[in-house]
């Protein structure tokens, strides 16, 4: 049966209920504020709860931009971190790669009769799978270190922007609590940048500076001796060794070595006298090197006709077979140096070398040339060196530099000498 409304209903229906198609709803959006909705879709705020202040807006524009900046934070950590662990995987595989292969060659002439032949070849051999080893078992720690770190971080970025935020913040937190455990993870895990300013503080920079660079001298001097009396306790030959390259001992001196005119290029070249730049003592080796430092470095810087500038570096590796654990200086090499303020200079070498063998002594002497161009020198006169890394072929080595006017003091004494 079908139910027919008379057109007369339908009309008072709507004259009724007209005006609740016009009814305004009140509701709240998604930031939480008051609004009014109108049936043709459109809204405004509602009065009577308060309009939203520019402040609050602001505000929220800037909690936006904290978050961001925090997730940039991280991501430019995790990025850090995985450069570094491709970095410590590869140094693992150099240290058991060497570690192996070295002890095979030993197992080989041992077989053949010619191995040990001597009471301190052995010793000399347990010193150095004792020492390969250690450093197989550092890059390993460091490459898991990293790993962990890495995996931390990016669990961190799965996160929303405010729970990220609160974690990291919280993470921060904790290291300038002293919490020893979230001190190691926002340390590097090798140090190469070593930092020796604080907060700045409101004063003249440059007396400021002259003043820390003071304090740091003064630190280094004391390591310096401390390095000497360390060594001196270990052997009574180490005495005279080390006074003669003392970096402290006198005032600086401008000694030209050499200033001769290259009769074929018509260029004229100059250089310093040759001057320590940095040692390195291995106490495992003491009962054998008899105090002298297990790899020495010693250079001068060559002019050549007042526009050209390089470093000549001689390194002597106490070891007749450092090629195996060192490799040699190649051609484009590079010679990081840190200064004291923390900027860093890149010096690439043009003469490969893969080491000169001296068999009587059981050395292995290395050396490069490092073009210094006209920035970097300028740099160099003006500021201090406190720490190097010295590529080679197959890894890198780090020294810390306690003669921290090496390359001002040189290049002040080129520029003043006469032609």
């Amino acid at each position: 049966m079908r139910i027919r409304l008379p057109l007369a209903f339908l009309l008072f229906f709507l004259v009724c209920f007209a005006g609740d198609l016009d009814a305004q709803i009140k509701t709240t959006n998604a930031k939480g504020e008051k609004i009014i909705l109108y049936p043709d879709g459109s809204w405004e705020y509602d009065k009577s709860e308060g309009t939203p202040s520019s402040s609050s807006v602001a505000s929220g524009d800037a909690g936006k931009q904290e978050l961001l900046a925090v997730r940039e934070e991280v991501e430019k950590k995790y990025k850090g971190i995985r450069l570094q662990k491709q970095d410590a995987i590869l140094a693992e595989k150099i240290a058991a790669n060497d570690l192996e292969s070295y002890q095979r060659e030993i197992e080989m002439e041992r077989k053949r009769g010619n191995f040990p032949k001597s009471e301190m070849d052995q010793t000399a051999y347990e010193t150095r799978v004792k020492r390969m080893k250690r450093s197989l078992k550092d890059a390993r720690s460091l490459r898991k270190e990293l790993e962990k770190e890495e995996k931390e971080l990016g669990q961190l970025l799965t996160l929303p922007a405010a729970d990220l935020a609160e974690k990291w913040n919280d993470r921060k937190s904790k290291v300038s609590e002293g919490n020893p455990k979230a001190e190691a993870k926002e340390k590097e895990p090798r140090k190469i940048a070593l930092n020796p300013f604080g907060k700045k503080k409101e004063t003249d920079p440059q007396k400021e500076y002259q003043a820390q660079l003071e304090e740091v001298k003064k630190q280094k001097e004391e390591e310096y001796q401390q390095m000497v009396d360390d060594a001196k306790s270990r052997s009574s030959n180490l005495e005279k060794y080390i006074v003669s390259n003392d970096p402290f001992v006198g005032e600086p001196s401008c000694d030209i070595a050499f200033n001769d005119l290259d009769v074929f290029s018509g260029e004229r070249k100059k250089g310093t006298a040759k001057r320590n730049f940095f040692m390195f003592f291995d106490p495992e080796y003491d009962a054998l090197l008899k105090g002298k430092p297990y790899i020495r470095g010693d250079g001068f810087i060559t002019e050549v006709d007042g526009r050209s500038y390089f470093l000549v570096l001689d390194v002597i590796i106490q070891e007749k077979d450092a090629r195996k654990a060192f490799g040699g200086l190649t051609k484009g090499g590079k010679l990081l140096l840190k200064m004291m303020d923390g900027q860093k200079i890149t010096l690439r070498n043009l003469n490969p070398d893969q080491g000169e063998i001296n068999i009587g002594t059981g050395t292995t002497r290395y050396k490069g040339y490092y073009e210094i161009d006209k920035q970097q020198v300028k740099t160099l006169m003006e500021l201090e060196v406190d720490l190097i890394r010295l590529v080679w072929s197959v890894g890198y080595d780090e020294f810390e530099i306690y003669d921290l006017d090496f390359f001002k003091d040189q290049l002040t004494c080129l520029k003043k000498s006469k032609s």
